[in-house]
This record gives structure tokens, C-alpha cells and sequence, in this order.
């Protein structure tokens, strides 16, 4: 709908109950982190449709990585 839109204003459309709007400190805004893991579909769809107006989105976590950052369990994704 929005040529111009941004890969957040896009999953807000599509997905609203994820948006943490303020649930956790007021004014700031959050999506669901699995929306920016390596694997995401979300994310590479979006990435593979950017018409040279959008800005590529990178992955944000690794899933299924053997390295894990210090009090991380098994199932957490690693940050990248």
C-alpha cells in the first residue's frame, strides 16, 4: 500500500498484535525479534521485493548458532 513504507510500518499493517507499542518503556515501540532473525520469511520477502525504494533490511539474530553469548540458553537467538 505504501511505496515508501518501511519494513516496521509494513509488519505493523500486517501483524498489529505484535507491536508492543510502549509495553515496555512509554514512546518506545517493538516488534516481535523473530521478525528480524536470519531465516525470517518476513524479512526476506521483503528484501527480495525492494523496487529500488525500500532499504534492504539485515538479519538482527542467528538462529541455530553453536556459539552462544554468556547467559544465553539453547533456544535464544544470538544477536548479530
Amino acid at each position: 500500500n505504501h511505496p515508501t513504507g518501511t519494513y516496521e510500518e509494513w509488519l505493523w499493517e500486517l501483524h498489529p498484535d505484535n507491536n508492543y507499542q510502549g509495553l515496555l518503556l512509554e514512546g518506545f515501540s517493538e516488534l516481535d525479534h523473530r521478525f528480524y532473525v536470519e531465516g525470517s520469511d518476513h524479512r526476506l520477502l521483503w528484501n527480495r521485493n525492494l523496487d529500488g525504494i525500500r532499504r534492504e533490511v539485515p538479519a538482527r539474530y542467528v538462529t541455530g548458532s553453536p556459539q552462544q553469548h554468556p547467559g544465553q540458553s539453547g533456544n535464544t537467538p544470538n544477536q548479530v
